[in-house]
């Protein structure tokens, strides 16, 4: 089975996937990429009103062969906080 390296950042981070993870296509490495990318903004969702975040899928001859940017920027009206 092919394996895939997930590279994650955010504004504060970068975390270098070393080991990998066996996915049967690259689909499936765009899936659990993607579903990584939305929990990683929900949990940190509630503390901050600008998030960025990015993943990129690697294959196992280091060709990034996925890439996928999360970002939100909510504010407030004024005088609502």
């Amino acid at each position: 089975m092919p394996l895939f390296f997930f590279d994650f950042a955010d504004s504060r981070h970068c975390t270098l996937d070393d080991e990998g993870t066996e996915c049967e296509t690259v689909r499936e490495a765009r899936m659990k990429a993607v579903r990584t990318l939305t929990a990683m903004a929900k949990d940190e969702a509630l503390d901050d009103e600008l998030l960025d975040y990015m993943v990129s899928v690697r294959d196992d001859i280091g060709r990034v062969v996925y890439r996928a940017t999360l970002s939100l920027a909510g504010e407030w009206p004024v005088n609502q906080q």
